[in-house]
């Protein structure tokens, strides 16, 4: 007689905490399986969750057709064994669902992000979420006959603490995705194995776990021209390669579509000039230092730069105004480790690893009764898919920016243009820099938007800044007044703009 079936109670004790540890654990290791073709967004939490909760009330009825059929029957044995052979299910499914990601992938990166967010949450989540209602149901039902059930909910709750945190302080930091299902998907199978009233089944679970966790580790072979795979707390990149007419270029994205930032590192068997390399930057990054000095009233003393972007603009301007103390500001420090290595990069001051908005704070406190502002402050903020935090876009947030602006100083911040973004932005700034001129220039045919906002700007034309266009001037507010028709003052309290 097995352990499970002599010790039926204390084995359900047990697996409610390991359910509700390994349901914190797939949730969480879900966000990053699902960041390379979604991003990090709310959209992809929004759809974790639908799944999650969707999954788990369908467990739950099917669960209790078992309890339905034990009751009838008037045995516990008719739950016992179903039991296990969901546990054993359910490592399965953990094993075996990047594998289904990767195959449904291409065909979801055709839809948009918010379809590809809950169709490919479903494909991974669905089916582990499934079984794991199904067996809260039964272990929920056979406690509540013997008096135990606040037991059971409170190991659950343990369990799922324990996932939480160790999976997002700990495992993220130590083991890749593909080790973390590997482990936890074998862990569940094996003790669901041997807790089965058969002989020998210690060999069978060894025998199932070594094809089950190579074809897990099949599903995670990359296309031949990414370099690497790397998550951090924050993100999950993939470092891509090109060849353009004998130029060797190295991308990071946090998305499988298009490019978040991009080098030139080769140029046939040489290191590009300092010139070749801003020639072939992105053309909004090139924007930056070419608009400022021009609307500028000084030589800069201290630049600030909120968002890495690869530190390819922190490069440029380094080098552009060489006698200026440049500070850059990115949440990640992974995105600095692989700009040192693929976009052979290397910071003459270490940058500041914190969110944005904190650092203002920070820096706002410390130099409440110095003269230490900034002469320009460059933004370019984003999440995957173009999103802007909202906490980086609100009136909230630029007066921060106001405060740590020189009274002749510039701001310069990318906009992906996605709804009414780009006239909120237009009504924020406005609003929070007073008597200041905010200018916005497309890129075209690039994506991107420029919103620059300056206290004392030369009388200059949208010609005269790098490939752009002016499209609107707070100076002109009854020809250029469209701009500002559908947008609004963004806040902390409310910050759409779709």
């Amino acid at each position: 007689m097995s352990f499970f079936l002599s010790n039926h109670l204390t084995y359900q004790q047990f697996l409610s905490f390991l359910l509700g540890f390994t349901m914190m654990l797939v949730e969480l290791a879900g966000s990053r399986s699902l960041a390379p073709y979604c991003g990090n967004t709310v959209f992809v939490w929004s759809s974790i969750l639908v799944v999650v909760m969707g999954g788990g009330a369908l467990g739950n009825l099917w669960g209790g057709r078992f309890t339905k059929l034990a009751k009838a029957t008037a045995s516990d044995q008719n739950v016992k064994k179903p039991i296990l052979i969901l546990q054993i299910l359910l490592g399965i499914s953990i094993l075996l669902s990047p594998l289904i990601l990767a195959a449904a992938s291409p065909l979801a990166l055709q839809l948009p992000v918010k379809l590809r967010s809950l169709i490919l949450a479903i494909t991974l989540l669905a089916l582990p979420n499934l079984l794991i209602g199904a067996l809260y149901t039964l272990c929920y039902d056979t406690a509540a006959k013997n008096q135990r059930l606040g037991q059971i909910i409170a190991l659950s709750s343990a369990g799922s603490i324990l996932g939480t945190l160790g999976t997002g302080f700990f495992l993220f930091e130590i083991l890749s995705l593909s080790a973390i299902y590997t482990c936890v998907g074998s862990v569940i199978i094996f003790i669901g194995i041997i807790s089965l009233p058969f002989r020998r089944t210690i060999r069978i679970s060894a025998l199932m776990l070594l094809p089950l966790g190579l074809l897990t580790q099949k599903a995670h072979t990359v296309a031949p021209d990414t370099l690497a795979i790397k998550s951090s707390s924050y993100n999950t990149y993939v470092v891509t390669k090109t060849i353009e007419d004998n130029k060797l270029y190295h991308h990071i994205n946090t998305d499988l579509i298009g490019s978040q930032s991009r080098a030139l590192v080769r140029i046939a068997d040489r290191e590009p000039s300092t010139e070749e390399f801003k020639e072939h930057a992105y053309p909004y990054i090139k924007f930056y230092g070419d608009a400022a000095s021009q609307l500028s009233q000084t030589v800069p003393k201290r630049i600030l730069i909120l968002g890495s972007g690869g530190y390819v603009l922190h490069r440029i301007i380094e080098n552009q105004f060489p006698q200026a103390t440049l500070v850059s500001v990115d949440i990640d420090p992974m995105m600095y480790a692989l700009a040192k290595q693929y976009f052979n990069f290397e910071a003459k001051v270490e940058p500041i690893f914190q969110d944005a908005r904190m650092y203002l704070i920070s820096e706002n406190a410390r130099t409440q009764h110095k003269n230490e502002k900034f002469d320009w402050i460059f933004i370019d903020l984003f999440s995957a898919e173009g999103i802007a935090p909202s906490h980086l876009i609100t009136q909230e947030f630029f007066s921060l920016v106001a405060s740590q602006l020189a009274d002749d100083g510039v701001v310069i911040s990318n906009i992906i243009p996605r709804g009414n973004i780009v006239s909120s932005l237009a009504h924020t700034a406005l609003a929070s820099f007073k008597d200041a001129q905010v200018r916005i220039y497309d890129m075209a045919p690039d994506a991107n938007q420029m919103l620059v906002i300056s206290k004392y700007p030369k009388n200059i034309t949208s010609g005269d800044v790098t490939s752009s266009k002016l499209i609107f001037a707070s100076t002109h507010l009854e020809k250029d007044k469209k701009i500002l028709e559908k947008g609004q003052i963004l806040h902390d309290d409310f910050a759409s703009y779709r």
